[in-house]
């Protein structure tokens, strides 16, 4: 019996053999009581996608596809209150005899008994709150460095060079097991090398460099200026362990890339439906495709790209549907060479699943629909902001390319790569010594941004939205937040503060595309991704803490300017149960005010004697009672002081 059947041959074309995996060394463990095959290098997400899980389990009644962003943390069985001991799937090496359970668990009865099948972890999402347990826990340990660089992609390596370059010592932040980033799936232009080797010649570089620590499966999960929070995954002999950090630095650069967007479509998250990114990394990283037949649906050129190998890898690639009338690219005249079918000015307006089969159904009328193992797609791609909203940065609506971009700047942080607009693997990589210059006030030089004639390189289009159809949700992101259309602001004449009303994190993904339906007013996008952004308290100041460059404490964020008139005061509240809340919660003067323009206020951060919050002036008096919502639940509270 093949206990991993979604695993390639080690000898696949195109790369998919799996470069982080040793095949040598197999490597067993369990999940929620099930035993699990994998080898020496795979996390626990790939060891479950090679062994042929598909699905999570049921949300509003349909299955839900397994995928990197919305997967539950893991507690191993032996401390399952212990929030230290808690593991995040995508960031988990898998060792020999682990044993782990996930959160929530499988529900005992009939929706267990309806998964036997083994395709699926069977788990019950309804009303699930996916909140990182160690979201707000203590950091153990406490870390300085001249410079912190968060993400090791080639712009963030980059970066790292160039501040040793100036014998700085550096710490280098990167969530996956390797350094290398996404530039593979993006390929090279005229005048570039292989994406590939450039990657490998980098990582292989700074890692030999003495002033460069490399941080890896380490995850930033909070930001301010002077100092980052890590979440950290370690591999000892033949255990995992998982500690916060907190890294005091007066210079940190931003290289955290972009985000694949979700086209929306009904069935948009069935089991089969992944991104083009993520399909492309479980190839070459873990050596995995799932079924051996592919649909591709885009409104970029590298998903072109990634359907030429999968099918030089021998998947049978039906077709490539292209929301753009007539694009153009390299990669698509490849894809012609090959006999790949394009359908241009088309994309999907629903999907089906039975059995292990998807069933996609077109816009067009002349188009049947097509039966598919898998279904990659890609709905173009998102700066990730969220560290620079963390930290107080702003951004605005970019109405051209749908979707938000950097404005202005913050002191002592920069930004490389494409989280700072570039497109080219050039670009990225000169940026990243940009970055340094910038924080430094060194004399910067010209960055080549070289890009192809749109004549012959067609630009990505806006994000596909497809008409409702409302028997299977479509849901707005692949992340943890479920938001759907159009049962999360059916009953609400007004969408946005429907949205700000949501019991549940909401994704950067999640606001650009209500935004996108017209859900937040694209006036308003900026400050609903900046409000929602899920931001863990950071510590108090340790003595590796640089004393230049720090925000003070009742600092406001700049994006807050004017948001609640001209004239506001910084507070402090008090919770009789002193009880943690999340930073942009809204404040209003009584429980039943829910609308969010209603507010008259707004949680900066965490205090370990009640939230710092800002407030209107004429809403300020000392003991006067308010009302908190945090992500759907009221809390009361008052207004104990004014912070110094």
């Amino acid at each position: 019996m093949n206990r991993t059947p979604a695993r390639l041959p080690a000898d696949s074309a195109s790369g998919f053999s799996g470069q982080w995996i040793d095949r040598s060394r197999p490597v067993s463990f369990r999940l929620n009581g099930r035993m699990y095959s994998g080898y020496a290098g795979d996390t626990v997400y790939s060891a479950l996608a090679a062994s042929g899980i598909i699905s999570l389990g049921l949300h509003s009644r349909f299955p839900i596809g397994l995928a990197a962003r919305s997967l539950p943390h893991i507690y191993p069985v032996e401390a399952l209150s212990d929030v230290a001991a808690a593991f995040p799937m995508a960031r988990t090496p898998i060792t020999p005899g682990a044993n782990y359970v996930t959160a929530p668990k499988p529900p005992i009865g009939g929706l267990r008994k309806l998964f036997q099948g083994g395709h699926t972890l069977g788990l019950a999402l309804d009303g699930v709150r996916q909140i990182q347990p160690w979201r707000n826990a203590t950091a153990a340990e406490h870390l300085g460095a001249d410079v912190v660089i968060v993400g090791g992609g080639v712009a963030g390596m980059a970066a790292a060079l160039a501040a040793s370059r100036r014998n700085l010592s550096v710490i280098l932040i990167e969530a996956d097991q390797a350094l290398r980033g996404h530039s593979g799936l993006f390929g090279a232009q005229e005048g570039e090398d292989c994406a590939e080797a450039a990657m490998l010649r980098l990582s292989q570089t700074v890692t030999t460099n003495h002033n460069i620590r490399v941080l890896l499966n380490s995850q930033a999960i909070a930001i301010r200026q002077g100092m980052v929070r890590v979440h950290s995954i370690e591999t000892h002999g033949d255990g995992v362990t998982s500690t916060l950090l907190d890294i005091a630095a007066p210079h940190l650069v931003i290289a955290t890339g972009s985000v694949e967007r979700l086209p929306l479509f009904s069935g948009n998250r069935l089991p089969g439906v992944i991104g083009s990114l993520e399909a492309y990394e479980l190839a070459t990283r873990f050596g995995i495709w799932p079924g051996r037949s592919a649909l591709f649906a885009t409104s970029t050129n590298t998903s072109y790209r990634l359907a030429v190998k999968a099918r030089e890898a021998g998947i049978a690639v039906n077709r490539v549907l292209d929301t753009r009338p007539n694009p153009a690219s390299r990669y698509i005249e490849f894809s012609r060479a090959y006999g790949l079918v394009q359908v241009p000015s088309s994309y999907v307006e629903h999907a089906r699943f039975t059995g292990s089969t998807l069933h996609v159904h077109f816009d067009s009328a002349n188009q049947e629909p097509v039966t598919t193992s898998r279904l990659i797609v890609n709905g173009g791609w998102q700066a990730n902001l969220d560290l620079w909203h963390m930290a107080g940065g702003k951004s605005h609506w970019n109405s051209k390319n749908h979707c938000l971009e950097v404005i202005g700047a913050l002191e002592g942080i920069a930004l490389a790569g494409s989280v700072a607009g570039y497109q080219t693997r050039t670009a990225c990589i000169q940026s990243g010594a940009d970055a340094i210059d910038l924080l430094f006030g060194s004399p910067r030089k010209q960055i080549e941004e070289v890009l192809i004639d749109p004549l012959y390189e067609t630009p990505d289009a806006p994000l596909a939205i497809a008409r409702t159809e409302a028997s299977v949700p479509s849901y707005l992101d692949a992340s943890t937040s479920y938001l759907a259309r159009p049962q999360s602001v059916q009953n609400a004449a007004d969408p946005l503060p429907a949205i700000s009303e949501m019991a549940v994190a909401l994704s950067l993904n999640d606001i650009t595309a209500a935004t996108c339906l017209g859900w937040i007013p694209v006036t308003m996008a900026s400050t609903v991704a900046a409000e929602r952004t899920p931001s863990p308290p950071l510590g108090l100041k340790t003595d590796l803490e640089p004393t230049v460059h720090v925000a003070p404490k009742t600092d406001v964020p700049t994006f807050l300017s004017g948001r609640y008139g001209e004239q506001t005061k910084v507070v402090k509240l008090f919770i009789a149960d002193q009880r943690m809340v999340s930073s942009g919660s809204l404040i209003f003067r009584n429980s039943d005010s829910r609308e969010a323009d209603k507010a008259i206020g707004v949680v900066l951060r965490h205090n370990p004697e009640g939230p710092i919050a800002l407030l209107t002036a004429e809403a300020f008096q000392a003991a006067l009672p308010v009302s908190i919502r945090d992500q759907g639940s009221t809390i009361a509270a008052r207004i104990e002081s004014i912070t110094d």
